[in-house]
This record gives C-alpha cells, structure tokens and sequence, in this order.
C-alpha cells in the first residue's frame, strides 16, 4: 500500500510538471517586424526573398525546409519556424520540439517536459501493473462469488491504462534514440538536429544515465541567452 501510495505521489508531480512547464518559444530573432510582415502580405511572391534576407540579417540557421524546398513561416505567429518547431493551433503558438497536443495533460508536449511525460508514462505503467495485479488478485480470490461482476471493472480499467501507458512508453523508447517524434515518419532517422543514438537520448533524459528515471531537465538547443 506504501509503495502505490508513493508511485502515485511520483505520478502526480510528474503529471503537474509535464503539464505546467512553460511552453518554450521561438528565440526573438526568427520573429519578422511588422514591416517584413507588411511586405510579405503586400508582395506575397516575394515572401521567400524576405525571409532569406532575414535569416542572413540575424544569422539563423535552419535545416528543415517546407516538401517545397520553401522556408517553413508561421503566418499566425509571424516566425520563421526553427527546426522542429510546429505550430499548435491549441496553444496558439509555435512550440519548439513540439510532439503533439496531450489532451490528458491538456498541454504541448515538447522539448521542456518531454522528459516528464515519458517519466509519467514510465510510473504509470509501473502503478497500473502492480495496481492490476493487486486488484486481480482481490476480484478474483479475495470477493465472495455474490458480488457480481461490477468488481471486474477495477481490473479492466487498470489492465487498459497499463497496456496504453506500457506500449506508449515502449514506442518513444524506440523514437528518441533515432530523433523522431510521433509526428514523424518513422521508417527513417530525423536529420535534423541528430546527436547520434546516445546525445538523442542525453538531450531528452540528461546528461547523466543514473538520473534518468528522475525528472531533471534535459539539455536543449534554442535556448536565448
């Protein structure tokens, strides 16, 4: 009892940081000026001159272009989008590493608390099992036969959020080492911004392996100083 009292203490305070980290934002310099945005609504054929005139001007390197070969631009956010980037119309704001939007935490999941959430899954599947097991064992040794069958829920409903959270867990365990998302295509590595299988993994969990399983920030790129 002690043990699920503390796991879903754990689970809780993941699921808070997962959902109250703040979103992180383009840095300022891929923000266009209200006269780079006059021009671009004003001459719309040369948008793609403009914003290469503003990434050399500040000196932003992006990788990650549109299927067209074109800068990825944010007409909503008025940004150049950075790598990884994606606007979530939620949130309504460009979100850096954005994964996608967790209706359960009600949040963006994203460079910051990506970490935290697959934490939050990792616990969650451990308290679902060791709740499963438990409850199972009461449903079904425990409970005289008279009770009837409204007691199977408890066992049903552990054992369906134990095999979401398991299988959730397994595929980022598979995503990350390789630099994808669940919004990526996954027969193929993601290029950009690849550290290799174990700066992917550094970049997510932390530097140091023994804290992995504890909710430290990982170490992130666009960061403003």
């Amino acid at each position: 009892m002690r043990r699920q009292q503390r796991m879903v203490s754990s689970e809780h305070s993941l699921h808070f940081s997962a959902v109250f980290t703040q979103l992180p934002l383009p840095p300022k310099k891929f923000y266009l000026s209200e006269e780079e945005v006059t021009e671009i609504i004003e001459e719309p054929g040369n948008s793609e001159a403009i914003l290469k005139r503003h990434i050399q001007l500040f000196n932003i390197h992006v990788e990650e272009l549109n299927e067209d070969g074109t800068i990825r631009y944010c007409e909503a956010c008025m940004c150049i989008r950075p790598d990884r980037a994606h606007h979530c119309s939620e949130c309504n704001t460009c979100v850096l590493r954005r994964d996608h939007h967790c209706a359960v935490m009600n949040s963006c999941i994203h460079q910051d608390n990506t970490k935290a959430y697959l934490l939050h899954l990792f616990y969650g599947s451990l308290y679902t099992s060791l709740a499963f097991i438990s409850d199972f064992k009461f449903t079904y040794f425990d409970i005289p036969e008279d009770r009837g069958h409204f007691w199977f829920a408890g066992s049903f409903a552990y054992f369906t959020c134990m095999q979401l959270s398991t299988w959730l867990w397994i595929i980022y365990v598979c995503l990350i080492p390789r630099n994808l998302m669940l919004r990526d295509k996954w027969n193929r590595s993601c290029p950009y911004g690849n550290l290799g299988w174990r700066g992917n993994l550094r970049r997510i969990f932390g530097s140091n392996p023994f804290l992995w399983l504890i909710p430290t920030r990982g170490i992130y790129e666009y960061k403003e100083d």
